[in-house]
């Protein structure tokens, strides 16, 4: 994104860490002293990495000695790896921000979600019909979509990919599926899935390549266990002219439930409760579920409601604003 902004650039190359005391944990911490030394930044925007990870972004919040903020990307999450919050997190509504405050007792501000702002720039049923199309796939017709993330040690997440693709298979026998791998997924996890996906006699389209919002324009519905695309499939709604896919999280599975649930209420989950996706939580609901996403009136109702999101585009200058002025929000 940077490279094709001409934006001046340094790519880090250092892998994430899992343990604090790793050699892999000093060196982010060593390039971030150095880097940030050398720079001298008035203040610091930061992105998060996995949940019991760390990356460059929180090796830079530590040894930033200026304003440092965190741009989040699910509600309430503090990646605290090396022990420090960032100055002000900037949370995409007010639920994020209270949750922020409540859960790690952090300042934060609820400013939108500025990484969606390029979507008020896409023609999402023009990118349907080429995504589709690209593929020899119909547009006028329905296609489920399956998300999948690197959860693969959870014994309960095979089991789910399983139970959603029977249940696909019992309504639309031998329908295309859109699958999406999460890029962190080893080719041994993508194969994985496509077999259970074509173990059913559906078809697996995977759509790995570009970014996220082609893979969600392809699908009626994408269903995942807490993929970000779900966020990312609201933003899609609330741009697109017409109702595109219906997020649906699949959570039954008491190992994927309990994971979730570290850094979530799952009965008070924001998409759902605001009507903006649908939740599982009982496998013998999983076919209703997927019957309403293909239901006119549910995902106009659907589609109605990703309007309810506060306004990407001018979330991009308030976080201008906020980065220009550290010090009066920190």
């Amino acid at each position: 994104i940077f490279h094709a902004e001409s934006i001046p650039c340094i790519d880090v190359g250092l892998p994430h860490a899992i343990a604090v005391d790793s050699p892999e944990a000093a060196r982010l911490l060593d390039y971030a002293a150095s880097e940030v030394g050398a720079f001298a930044p008035d203040a610091v925007l930061a992105g998060l990495s996995t949940p019991n990870e760390g990356g460059i972004d929180e090796a830079v919040i530590v040894k930033a000695r200026c304003p440092s903020f965190v741009l989040q990307d699910f509600w309430g999450d503090c990646n605290l790896f090396y022990g420090r919050h960032a100055d002000c997190y900037l949370a995409s509504d007010a639920y994020g921000e209270e949750q922020t405050m409540r859960r790690h007792g952090a300042r934060a501000v609820a400013v939108g979600s500025p990484r969606h702002a390029r979507y008020a720039g896409i023609d999402f049923e023009a990118l349907r019909q080429h995504v589709l199309g690209e593929r020899g796939l119909d547009a006028s017709l329905h296609y489920p979509g399956l998300f999948t993330q690197p959860l693969f040690e959870l014994p309960g997440y095979v089991k789910t990919l399983e139970a959603w693709s029977s249940a696909v298979a019992r309504l639309a026998p031998g329908t295309s599926v859109i699958y999406r791998p999460h890029p962190a997924c080893s080719p041994r996890q993508v194969a994985l899935v496509r077999d259970v996906i074509a173990g059913q006699g559906l078809a697996p389209v995977t759509i790995s390549d570009g970014p996220v919002e082609n893979a969600i324009a392809a699908c009626s519905s994408i269903a995942s266990a807490i993929s970000n695309a779900n966020f990312d499939a609201v933003y899609v709604n609330y741009f697109a002219r017409s109702p595109k896919a219906v997020p649906v999280y699949l959570l039954w599975e008491r190992d994927l439930a309990a994971y979730l649930g570290g850094m979530q209420d799952l009965d008070a989950m924001p998409l759902v409760q605001w009507g903006m996706a649908r939740s599982v939580r009982h496998a013998a609901g999983l076919e209703a579920a997927l019957v309403e996403t293909i239901d006119p009136a549910a995902r106009t109702g659907i589609w109605k409601s990703a309007s309810g999101m506060p306004d990407p585009v001018a979330a991009v200058d308030t976080v201008i604003d906020m980065l220009m002025r550290p010090a009066v929000f920190v």
